[in-house]
């Protein structure tokens, strides 16, 4: 049964929007891992781990953005398969993939899904459009929202899609303290 998928605004609100534990990355960490050169282990890595929080946390929107954010860098083959599988477990659960097998291995998702290119397409239109279609922002957003969940960063209130832009990035925050 497929999860029902959440507008950007929504998304935001209600997964960012109260701590949560179970955060298993180390936010300020993939925060600046993200920052490094956009097709270096270090951003491909971040972005494995993040994609990962996200699918694992319910964010699975999230984690398919992120995904396909640093997918479109010419990455090499395993380390695009490597943030394919993650984004292939967020788009069986979204309903936008599809598989015969009820249970997948992390390795064998990519060759035993089926995604049809058009829902995803419109999926993603529909969900970057408070962002102008920006992948980069919403990557931004989404790093953030982590950061939240881990009450890194002040809850802006309402927790809306620009208010948490606002914040700062975790990138910058010392990492000890959380503190800039």
């Amino acid at each position: 049964m497929a999860l029902e998928i959440q507008g950007l605004a929504e998304l935001a609100r209600v997964w960012g929007g109260a701590p949560k534990k179970g955060m298993f990355i180390d936010v300020v960490a993939v925060a600046r891992g993200l920052r490094a050169e956009p097709t270096s282990d270090e951003a491909v890595r971040a972005s494995v781990q993040l994609a990962m929080q996200l699918g694992d946390t319910g964010a699975q929107e999230l984690c398919v953005i992120v995904a396909e954010h640093r997918q479109r860098f010419g990455l090499a083959p395993a380390q695009w398969a490597s943030l394919e599988a993650h984004r292939r477990l967020a788009l069986l659960d979204l309903g936008l993939a599809v598989s015969e097998q009820r249970t997948l291995p992390v390795a064998a998702v990519v060759q035993h899904t089926i995604v049809d290119p058009d829902p995803v397409c419109a999926f993603r239109e529909a969900f970057l459009g408070p962002l102008g279609g920006s992948l980069d922002r919403c990557v931004e957003l989404a790093i953030r929202l982590c950061a939240l969940r881990v009450e890194l960063l002040e809850r802006p209130r309402p927790i809306e899609i620009e208010s948490v832009l606002a914040l700062a990035h975790p990138a910058d925050l010392n990492h000890a303290t959380g503190e800039r």
